[in-house]
């Protein structure tokens, strides 16, 4: 197929035309996983951060089809990690969330990333999308390159707000270390301790106490977590 599209090329085809959704041939490629196709578009000048019309890149695409391949292709070849598609989400935040640890490093160590970028709508940096599927080792290569523990989403939720509702107990005491208030409210008022023993985590509300997570905090309602 890549020497027909050679051929194709040859003859005059148009390089950067795009389908009803917007999409390149280049996006199709990441789709597929075709990185030999996908080496010849980009040497006949395909746009490497051509956007769909949702604004998706082909390396978002690679990685929402988790085509591990192509998208390391892709960041090799200089693909931008900082552009975001239509809801806000990053290439970063992708591959969070499809567990892609290789490409998660790969992006990372990008000069020109921010790991604390955010969502549109839900407002998430890739850390609370980490902390949200309980991603360990996600979690700590974020934490390395920065990732600010004390961003809230839109519904004020940090990732220790988020940790403690999964009853993460592991990961507790390694966000605690960055937490700078244990006491952050979320929609509600209610800090991680009230989420803690409301859930019935009283191991992790054991881990808040003795980091002196305040056991008087009122919530909407009037409520302490005691």
């Amino acid at each position: 197929r890549s020497q027909a599209v050679k051929l194709l090329l040859d003859q005059g085809a148009d390089i950067k035309v795009k389908d009803k959704l917007e999409q390149t041939v280049l996006h199709l490629c990441a789709m597929k996983n075709n990185q030999s196709m996908a080496k010849v578009l980009l040497q006949r000048g395909s746009g490497l951060n051509s956007q769909d019309r949702l604004k998706r890149t082909p390396l978002l695409l690679a990685i929402i089809y988790r085509n591990q391949e192509i998208a390391k292709f892709f960041l090799h070849e200089g693909a931008d990690v900082t552009i975001k598609d239509r809801l806000g989400t990053t290439p970063l935040h992708q591959a969070v969330a499809e567990r892609m640890t290789e490409i998660t490093k790969l992006i990372v160590s990008r000069n020109s990333i921010n790991v604390n970028t955010k969502e549109k709508i839900v407002g998430r940096t890739p850390l609370h999308v980490a902390c949200a599927k309980n991603y360990h080792r996600l979690t700590s290569i974020l934490l390395d390159h920065g990732a600010d523990v004390n961003l809230t989403t839109s519904f004020r939720k940090s990732p220790l707000h988020l940790t403690v509702l999964n009853g993460d107990t592991d990961m507790v005491p390694t966000l605690l270390s960055h937490t700078r208030n244990i006491n952050m409210l979320s929609l509600g008022n209610k800090t991680a301790l009230h989420n803690a023993v409301e859930g019935g985590h009283y191991n992790i509300a054991n881990l808040l106490i003795q980091a002196d997570a305040k056991v008087n905090s009122h919530d909407l309602q009037g409520l302490t977590p005691l």
